[in-house]
């Protein structure tokens, strides 16, 4: 059963805390599953057609809100917000359902509600004996916010999440619900199909899937899985070899991370790079390897699982911070002298935000080499293979000293062949700014997706992970003006690159044009054949008219 809940307007936050937004009102999604997706289906899009079709005889604009995980401005100030919190339900796929002379394994499909949150999907799959391929590091993301985006997990030779899609449902309205079927992989029969929603033009589907909140209200994502699988992991801080760069270019993996994997094939791959440092000095790498889970794998990671690049960054803070904040107020520190700031980057003044303090001499390259070197030397390999779904983090807000700060995270990708000179210009560059943020590293696959930032054939994502520009105090970070000077180095290297849609990173109409081509006219032609002219006019978002899409 589908049903909406209108309740009064007001502030907005999104998860990261990088837009304030206000509504004039707010529209409640809430979903539930019975054991018939049949009758679900038809319910829900009769509900969620009425309720488009209030909207688009409003005169507001409209915002249709998932887990606010992106950092994008995809919210216009003020509007009507229809929030998809509680529209979270997961189904298994009937054989009814499934198109004549379907040959495929009809057990490892769902259809999940696009409010329905990574987590559960990955729970639900999990005790079934499934997973996901790839997902991102986190699964606190709405799938039809991780699918819009472009979220990916980087396992090698694997790309985005949206390579799980066989199905996209867009309800915009009474006579606009739309299904677009992967035309590579058609499960849905006809006649279920008419159930719910008309069958659009399959030609669409790789234009549609990374739809970026432009193509209206996503009701619904049919999802095929694998059978579970398990991962054990390395962790060693160490040089890279001299011809490490050469190795990726080539795809030789199995090489290029030989010192952690001790010759087992890789199945993921991350390093994180200081960026004050030159290419040649120790880098920390973590690397994944498929393994046999035991019978019963717990779903909890064991203690000394890897973790994400910006939880071990603000951990390393809270932990230096307040080790040196106790030995202030015990007496044995005085406070540091001007050498011993410069001397020492990682001192702690009582003076805890003030620019003779913590925010002066952070030093979150170094802080986090700390961490993680001492977390690899205790535990350098697994000792129990973990699934995907217990690698996958859980989100928490991050704290310092017991209070709230946010981060900052830009994405780019590169062609893998020009990853060396990519980060020869970052490491370049980042010696104008203090040492707040580091350079992640990842790998994946180009992307099926028309629209996906995946788009070389071979990717290198970087990953510029940080502290935000206003945190406690009002401190002053500047990892954003050094994302902007990134982009701008390597546009002026004649490196091609693309961004994450749902990051911190600069982007324009001119450059989306130019590194997507003919995909953009098509994204907009499929926009248009899924939402009508008058709901088209009330949705939109500021990010979307800054690329040029509406």
């Amino acid at each position: 059963m589908t049903e909406i809940i209108e309740i009064d307007g007001g502030e907005w936050l999104d998860e990261h805390r990088t837009r304030d937004r206000r509504a004039r009102a707010v529209y409640k999604v809430k979903a539930s599953a019975s054991g018939d997706l049949a009758a679900d289906l038809a319910e829900r899009s009769v509900t969620i057609a009425a309720m488009m079709d209030a909207l688009a005889a409003q005169s507001q604009p409209v915002c249709i809100t998932g887990s606010a995980w992106s950092q994008s401005d995809l919210f216009t100030s003020p509007a009507i917000r229809v929030d998809t919190a509680l529209d979270r339900a997961v189904w298994e796929v009937p054989r009814s359902a499934l198109a004549p002379g379907f040959t495929g394994d009809a057990s490892r499909f769902v259809f999940a509600t696009g409010g329905a949150k990574l987590f559960e999907i990955m729970e639900f799959l999990d005790a079934r004996g499934l997973s996901f391929r790839t997902a991102g590091s986190h699964k606190g993301q709405s799938i039809a916010g991780a699918v819009a985006t472009g979220t990916h997990g980087s396992l090698l030779g694997e790309t985005g999440l949206e390579t799980h899609v066989r199905g996209l449902l867009f309800v915009n309205g009474t006579g606009a619900a739309h299904w677009i079927a992967d035309p590579d992989c058609p499960v849905f029969s006809d006649a279920f199909v008419s159930g719910f929603a008309q069958s659009a033009d399959p030609a669409m589907f790789a234009d549609a899937l990374i739809h970026l909140g432009g193509m209206g209200y996503c009701a619904g994502v049919l999802l095929e899985a694998v059978p579970r699988f398990g991962l054990s992991w390395a962790k060693r801080v160490s040089p890279l070899p001299a011809n490490w760069f050469d190795l990726v270019a080539q795809g030789d993996f199995c090489a290029a991370a030989a010192d952690a994997t001790g010759g087992r094939n890789p199945a993921f791959y991350e390093l994180t790079f200081d960026p004050n440092a030159g290419l040649d000095e120790d880098v920390m790498q973590t690397v994944y390897w498929h393994d046999d889970l035991p019978d019963q794998a717990a779903v909890q990671p064991a203690p000394d699982a890897p973790g994400d690049t910006l939880d071990m960054i603000v951990g390393q803070i809270d932990a230096c911070s307040q080790a040196m904040l106790d030995k202030r107020c015990a007496g044995e520190t005085t406070q540091p002298t001007e050498e011993e700031v410069e001397d020492r980057p990682g001192f702690l003044g009582l003076d805890i935000f003030g620019d003779g303090g913590l925010i002066r001499i952070l030093d979150i390259p170094g802080w986090t080499f700390d961490g993680f070197r001492k977390s690899a030397e205790e535990n350098p390999t697994s000792t129990v293979p973990a699934s995907l779904l217990a690698l996958t983090g859980e989100w928490e807000p991050r704290s310092l000293l017991g209070i709230r700060i946010d981060t900052f995270n830009s994405a780019l990708c590169v062609p893998a062949e020009r990853l060396r000179e990519a980060l020869e210009i970052g490491t370049e560059l980042a010696s104008g700014f203090r040492k707040h943020f580091v350079y992640t590293v990842r790998f994946a696959q180009k992307s099926p997706a028309s629209m996906s930032f995946l788009r070389f054939e071979n990717n290198a994502i970087i990953n510029i992970d940080g502290l935000t520009r206003a945190g406690i105090a009002g401190w002053i970070s500047h990892s954003d003006e050094a994302s902007q000077a990134f982009t701008d180095a390597l546009d002026a290297a004649g490196i091609p690159y693309s961004m994450h849609w749902g990051k911190d990173i600069p982007s324009n109409a001119d450059k989306i044009a130019a590194d997507f081509g003919e995909a953009v006219p098509r994204w907009r032609a499929a926009r248009a054949a899924v939402v009508p002219p008058a709901l088209q006019a009330r949705l939109t978002s500021p990010m979307l008219a800054h690329w040029g899409l509406v």
